[in-house]
């Protein structure tokens, strides 16, 4: 058995997926704090300050197990893999989150889970159980990759045709259930906090139009054209100031009288003489 390195990540990249009509981002929930991973040896290829990202939305994104709601993702890092004619090749490794692709033909379907051969990224074996998988299915279905995932649960141990047992590998699907109230929570928070950033920005580029309304104002009156147009925006559009058209077209008339080719054809544009 290969042996086993833990490395720290702090995920801070974006993914997004629909759950009850509403877009849901989970990869800035996940970098709240950081979260060890257990890589095979061979995950030294990992690129350094590469982000990892889902190597799919599963269709049931959370799960309960044990009591407790668990983020089925199956999350990926960029690795290099070799080299062609001297470019690096790159390739994807999975970071072990305890979380498995559940694919494959369907061997047995018993009244707690389904018997599967073809594993989903379980290595050396030809079957696996998984255990509380709420779909319908029957013998001989086929399960395709990117859709169902399932966590490790040890092993599952079934009777043979020749009256012997086998121990097979065991996933356990869980309970599909809608996100976890910390997740929630920090959406609720992460959405404020948002909505007041929002707000402080708006609160900015307002002062800042109200600023340029008083440095334009003060080139306008000494006779500047273009800043004469320019207020005259302004007013039209009530940007750092109140909207008021008849100052708009003053302004206007006055750039147009010294040539403004913008003023005139403003004025044209409102049907009002020059």
């Amino acid at each position: 058995m290969k042996a086993k390195i833990f490395v720290t990540l702090i995920i801070v990249g974006q993914m997004a997926f629909a759950q009850d009509d509403s877009l849901i981002s989970y990869g800035n929930f996940l970098g709240a704090s950081a979260l060890n991973f257990p890589l095979t040896q061979s995950s030294s290829r990992i690129i350094a300050g590469q982000k990892p990202h889902l190597s799919f939305v599963p269709k049931d994104p959370w799960h309960e197990i044990d009591g407790r709601t668990n983020f089925a993702g199956i999350w990926e890092a960029p690795a290099t893999d070799s080299t062609l004619n001297g470019k690096v090749i790159l390739t994807y490794v999975p970071l072990d989150s305890g979380w498995r692709e559940v694919s494959g033909k369907v061997l047995e379907v018993q009244l707690n889970g389904i018997r599967i051969s073809i594993p989903g990224r379980i290595a050396g074996e030809t079957e696996y159980f998984v255990a509380n998988f709420p779909y319908r299915v029957a013998e001989d279905d086929y399960l395709p990759p990117g859709i169902y995932t399932a966590k490790e649960a040890g092993t599952y141990t079934y009777p043979t045709a020749i009256g012997g047992s086998r121990t097979i590998h065991q996933l356990d699907y869980g309970h599909p259930c809608g996100p976890s109230p910390e997740y929630l929570e920090w959406l609720k928070q992460t959405q404020a906090a948002a909505q007041l950033a929002s707000k402080q920005e708006a609160k900015k580029i307002k002062e800042a139009e109200v600023r340029a309304v008083l440095w334009l104002q003060s080139k306008a009156t000494n006779g500047d054209a273009s800043a004469q147009f320019f207020l005259g925006k302004h007013y039209l559009n009530g940007e750092g100031c109140e909207t008021n058209r008849e100052l708009a077209i003053d302004w206007f008339r006055k750039a147009a009288t010294q040539g403004s080719l913008e003023a005139s054809n403003e004025l044209v544009s409102l049907k009002v003489s020059q």
